[in-house]
């Protein structure tokens, strides 16, 4: 392997690994949202703002997944 194409490969290693601590935080606070929403709900309570929060939430994940699989695929054939 080139040297020029190592450093597209590290560096499309690096963003797929950027990638997926950034899918474990965004699914953590999914997590902590639904915990949240139950709570409210069995409470009674308005559960408006945590859903506008986990509707956030879904269509972050929705614009920064896109082509995730690609990426993931790739750190697999190292």
């Amino acid at each position: 392997m080139s040297a020029t194409a190592k450093r597209v490969h590290e560096k499309q290693a690096d963003l797929a690994h950027r990638e997926l601590a950034e899918l474990g935080e965004e699914c953590a606070r999914v997590l902590l949202l639904l915990q949240r929403l139950a709570k409210v709900q069995a409470s009674g309570g308005d559960t408006s703002e945590i859903l506008g929060d986990l509707s956030a939430t879904v269509v972050h994940l929705n614009a920064h997944t896109k082509g995730l699989d690609h990426l993931i695929d790739d750190l697999a054939s190292e």
